[in-house]
C-alpha cells in the first residue's frame, strides 16, 4: 500500500466560532492547534479528520462526504444538539440516505450511508 490516509482542509474566517461549532455541535475534538491566536487546527471524530485553516477571505467553499455506519443515529444526535440542517435526512435516487450541514464558513458536510 502506498497511501496512508486523508484529511480535508476547510478555510475559515473565524477560528473560534468554527472550533466551537465542530466541537459543540458535531462532536469533533481538537487534536492539534497551531499559533496564538490559532491559525490552524486539526479536528478528529472517530476515523474522520478535518483541518481548519484561518484565512482573511474565502477563495472557495469546500465539501466533504462522510460515510456513516448508522446515518440515522448521527442525524438524531445532531437534531438533539439543535444543529441547523442545510438538507434534512433523505433517501437519494443514487441509493444513499444522507443529510447536509453547513459549517459557519459555509463549507458543506454531507453525512451518508448506502441504503
Amino acid at each position: 500500500m502506498l497511501l496512508s490516509h486523508q484529511a480535508s482542509v476547510f478555510p475559515c474566517i473565524d477560528m473560534q466560532l468554527t472550533l466551537d461549532f465542530y466541537h459543540d455541535k458535531l462532536g469533533f475534538i481538537p487534536s492539534y492547534l497551531h499559533g496564538n491566536p490559532i491559525t490552524y487546527a486539526v479536528l478528529k471524530r472517530e476515523g474522520i479528520t478535518i483541518n481548519l485553516n484561518l484565512t482573511s477571505e474565502f477563495l472557495e467553499k469546500s465539501t466533504i462526504y462522510i460515510f456513516c455506519h448508522n446515518v440515522k443515529e448521527v442525524y438524531n444526535e445532531y437534531t438533539k444538539k439543535e444543529v441547523s440542517f442545510f438538507e434534512t435526512l433523505n433517501t437519494t435516487d443514487y441509493g444513499m440516505q444522507e443529510f447536509v450541514v453547513l459549517d459557519p464558513n459555509q463549507n458543506k458536510l454531507i453525512f451518508g450511508q448506502h441504503t
